[in-house]
């Protein structure tokens, strides 16, 4: 018999979110590429657009560590996203290029805010149990971090942002899930 899984319904909320997350990125990127395909590069883009962003390029190095990826894997992928035109190289640090800002990056972006609030607002019509806020002070039990990686405080997220409400359910279910 099957197993039941916990928070079953959500948790297949959050993952129809992170995989119409990808497809929106994917379409708009690398329309060409499967998704298993894409996700390959995407995993790595989406971390050097934020050290971009940032004014923090990364490193091979540095990516191989964040990404807990070899850094022979990442050095290949890192050279075909150069040959695609969406990455150059500036002594050890990668940055993102003008391929980056596709012609609908607007539409994308909406995508993305659309497909997040939808998740939210299915999310939040979901019966879970009242919780109590508390900052997270580490991984959840039973959890190890690893090195390199970072811990997601999400009692920081500001409250005027522009999915704030639809922030706390979802800030309100990872503690839960957390202390579990």
């Amino acid at each position: 018999m099957p197993v039941t899984l916990l928070y079953g319904r959500e948790r297949a909320q959050v993952a129809r979110l992170v995989l119409s997350l990808l497809r929106t990125v994917r379409n708009a990127y690398t329309p060409k590429l499967t998704l298993e395909q894409a996700s390959e590069f995407l995993f790595l883009m989406m971390h050097l657009f934020i050290g971009h962003v940032q004014g923090k390029p990364l490193s091979a190095s540095k990516l191989a560590r964040v990404t807990e990826m070899p850094r022979t894997t990442v050095l290949r992928r890192l050279t075909a996203l150069i040959e695609l035109g969406y990455l150059e190289r500036i002594g050890n640090r990668y940055y993102l290029t003008a391929k980056s800002n596709v012609p609908n990056q607007r539409r994308v972006l909406l995508g993305h805010i659309n497909n997040i609030q939808h998740a939210a607002k299915e999310l939040s019509k979901m019966d879970i149990p009242p919780l109590t806020r508390q900052k997270l002070m580490g991984p959840p039990a039973g959890m190890q971090q690893r090195r390199g990686a970072s811990m997601i405080d999400l009692n920081d997220v500001e409250e005027d942002s522009f999915f704030a409400i639809q922030t706390a359910d979802l800030r309100d279910l990872w503690v839960q899930l957390a202390n579990e």
